[in-house]
């Protein structure tokens, strides 16, 4: 090694036994349940539906279950609790690289299935080769947590952690000065960040789902699955990636049509007397003002949209890869 700051090595990581892999895993698993819970609660409570929704809770716990089950048994089958990696440490950031050809073979039959059967296998084997090779430049790092005791290095920006650096007992010191000496050479050129990345995500998800609960209050029908879609997309946009806007204003054009097409439609009421005139003009006061906030959460939506799609404002995802968090 020339420089104590550029190395190299290569760890095979243990995973059912490992307990970083474990907690990952579990923490993955419980948000995704809760996430899911949580946003059927909602629709099913706007609805006024709460009949079915302990059997919609129950049927998760039991496919999330179900899937960690899988998980660990690929994890000991295919994998034989062991996970071949090569980590580099340099100038610019550390690098993890997938050296397990099970890994790297998996992956190809995935895309190579997908493609001759037309599915999604081929996106999904596409996204897992693109992480067979990860950077972290350190200039994105905000904190690092270092564990002697299990060999582990910890990269963190300002809300989750970006690498877990596994250094095995014999590497930890070489590897722990490395990054020391390069994070504190980055930190001391980069500009200090403002505020807390996850506090301003979860303030837009609040935005966002308050918005959309919003058109639930308009006084027409509305499909209840574009509802679901623009809600999930808009949550995609906050988390993810900008262009998951793009189905959130379809979804938002396709509501306002359906509005508009039953507002100016003209129908025929008897009480006493008979009565014609257009779905607004049978609107009462209190309707009036469900629908004006039906069209404020409709634009605070699609304000949001466009601002993402413009770049004045990045998911946090996009914020992760730019060192923006």
């Amino acid at each position: 090694m020339e420089n104590s700051k550029n190395i190299s090595w290569e760890i095979k990581v243990p995973l059912l036994t490992n307990t970083a892999i474990l907690t990952d895993m579990l923490k993955g698993f419980g948000l995704t349940y809760i996430i899911v819970v949580l946003l059927m609660g909602f629709i099913f409570l706007l609805q006024g539906e709460t009949e079915g929704f302990l059997q919609i809770v129950w049927m998760f716990a039991l496919i999330v279950g179900g899937l960690m089950v899988l998980s660990a048994l690929i994890m000991l089958i295919v994998f034989r609790n062991s996970y071949h990696i090569r980590y580099t440490l340099d100038s610019e950031g550390a690098t993890f690289e997938t050296l397990d050809r099970r890994v790297k073979m998996a992956n190809r039959v995935a895309i190579g299935a997908g493609f001759l059967g037309g599915g999604q296998a081929a996106g999904a084997g596409l996204l897992a080769r693109s992480q067979e090779t990860i950077s972290v430049p350190w200039k994105n790092v905000n904190q690092v947590l270092y564990n002697e005791k299990r060999g582990r290095i910890t990269l963190r920006n300002t809300w989750r952690n970006v690498m877990i650096i596994y250094t095995g007992k014999g590497a930890y010191q070489e590897a722990a000065n490395a990054v020391r000496g390069n994070v504190k050479e980055a930190s001391a050129e980069k500009p200090a960040r403002k505020g807390n990345a996850l506090v301003k995500m979860l303030l837009t998800t609040v935005f966002v789902v308050a918005c959309v609960a919003a058109t639930f209050a308009v006084p027409f029908e509305t499909e209840l699955f574009v509802k679901i879609l623009v809600l999930c997309f808009a949550l995609a946009t906050v988390w993810l990636s900008r262009l998951m806007a793009y189905p959130v204003l379809l979804g938002l054009a396709y509501m306002i049509y359906e509005i508009l097409v039953q507002g100016f439609e003209v129908s025929t009421w008897t009480l006493v007397s008979v009565h014609t005139s257009t779905g607004f003009g049978f609107l009462s006061g209190d309707e009036w003002a469900a629908l004006v906030l039906g069209f404020l959460g409709i634009a605070g939506l699609a304000v949001y949209c466009i601002l993402s799609l413009t770049g004045r404002t990045s998911s946090a995802l996009e914020g992760d890869q730019a060192g923006e968090n």
